[in-house]
């Protein structure tokens, strides 16, 4: 399980991640070069993130799709641990993004787990 989040790398540095899309591509090859099993988590929606970043997210995906064996989990962000007090999540939008996140790879192919789709929204309207 590969906390990826984003595609976007200035979402991953808003994030604080560590590293940026093309460690992640690295990474990813040695995981596959080694046959190691993997899976890559998504969140849409993260505070700041703009349009032009979620559609980076999509394209990284759809570029990377022979490298990235399943979507093991994509959810709308929420401040679990509230550090963004003057926002509602998850957002409208971070929900919007998400199903069409979860249209694409359904019209891409790319393997996902259904259960892992939107399961941390605990209630929230989806």
């Amino acid at each position: 399980f590969v906390g990826l989040e984003s595609g976007s790398d200035r979402v991953l540095r808003l994030m604080n991640k560590g590293f940026d899309t093309q460690s992640a591509i690295e990474f990813f090859k040695t995981l596959k070069r080694a046959d190691l099993h993997f899976e890559v988590s998504l969140i849409f929606g993260y505070p700041r993130e703009a349009d032009y970043d979620f559609k980076e997210t999509l394209n990284f995906i759809v570029r990377n799709k022979d490298i990235i064996p399943k979507i093991a989990q994509a959810n709308p962000f929420i401040d679990y641990l509230n550090d963004f007090k003057d926002q509602v999540f998850p957002t409208e939008e971070a929900l919007a993004r998400t199903n069409k996140f979860l249209e694409l790879i359904e019209q891409q192919n790319i393997k996902y787990t259904k259960s892992f789709i939107k399961n941390l929204t605990y209630g929230t309207t989806q």
